[in-house]
C-alpha cells in the first residue's frame, strides 16, 4: 500500500486514504455483525439445551 500511495498525486492520495478509511469502517461493522450473529446462535442453542 505505501508503494501505491507514492505513485499518486495529492488529490489521488486524499481519495485513496479516504477509501481505505471507509473500507476499515465497513470491515469493522461486518466483523461486529458476524460476532453478534454467532453469539445470538450460541445463546439460542444454549436455551434449547444444546451447546
Amino acid at each position: 500500500m505505501p508503494l501505491i500511495h507514492e505513485h499518486l498525486n495529492a488529490a489521488q492520495r486524499v481519495r485513496y486514504l479516504r477509501c481505505l478509511r471507509q473500507q476499515q469502517v465497513e470491515s469493522t461493522w461486518r466483523q461486529w455483525r458476524k460476532q453478534a450473529l454467532h453469539e445470538g446462535q450460541l445463546i439460542f442453542n444454549i436455551g434449547r439445551g444444546k451447546s
